[in-house]
């Protein structure tokens, strides 16, 4: 972690990539001169969009990262981890590219298609997979809990945490019944299960595509 205040009475959690964009008079992306910055808002939206294939048929899919993502994947039968060629900032030029070229789509999801970006997979075990589906569990359930073990002391402090320009994790899980969306900030004493969790994929991962993929 890079920074950390503690503010009273206030709570706002800043992404480790502060974006300074800013949308155009318009609201719109755009082409060229003033109309040539991607909103952080339309970008986030841009790199939801960038999925495995069958990632929608999938029964379970787990999602990792902004600056390099990585995606676990199962039908039943088959159990994979997913990444792509691209990082944030490349994603950040591309993106632009097409703004100042007037090609930006309005739409997030044809902005995505444009990308044209490749897909590496690497198989699992049923057994590896199984094992890391339950490690995230338990610690989704511990980072869950803090909630309510950190409820009375903020009362009776109105003390809360401010993360400036640290990192940051986003981890979606969907299975069909549940959709779980966190974001977890690089704090080893808050969140010490999710990031020892993120950093057991992230080396997984270095062993599978021969790459580092921590974010730190």
């Amino acid at each position: 972690m890079r920074r950390l205040i503690l503010l009273a009475g206030l709570v706002l959690l800043i992404p480790a990539r502060i974006n300074t964009k800013q949308n155009p008079p318009d609201g719109k992306p755009g082409c060229g001169g003033a109309r040539d910055q991607i909103s952080y808002f339309y970008e986030e939206s841009v790199l939801e969009q960038l999925q495995p294939p069958d990632w929608r048929r999938s029964l379970i899919r787990i999602a990792v990262g902004r600056e390099k993502k990585l995606n676990l994947w199962t039908d039943g039968e088959t159990f994979r981890l997913w990444t792509t060629n691209i990082t944030l900032p490349q994603a950040d030029e591309l993106l632009l590219a097409l703004a100042q070229t007037g090609r930006l789509p309005l739409e997030p999801a044809d902005a995505a298609s444009q990308l044209k970006i490749k897909w590496e997979s690497a198989p699992l075990s049923a057994n590896q997979f199984a094992q890391l589906h339950q490690a995230l569990n338990m610690a989704l359930s511990k980072y869950v809990s803090s909630a309510q073990e950190r409820y009375r002391p903020m009362l009776e402090t109105r003390l809360t945490v401010t993360y400036l320009d640290t990192v940051s994790h986003r981890i979606s899980y969907e299975n069909g019944y549940e959709r779980i969306l966190v974001e977890v900030a690089n704090d080893q004493s808050q969140n010490k299960a999710m990031l020892d969790w993120v950093r057991s994929l992230e080396k997984l991962a270095e062993e599978k595509f021969h790459r580092s993929f921590s974010a730190e």
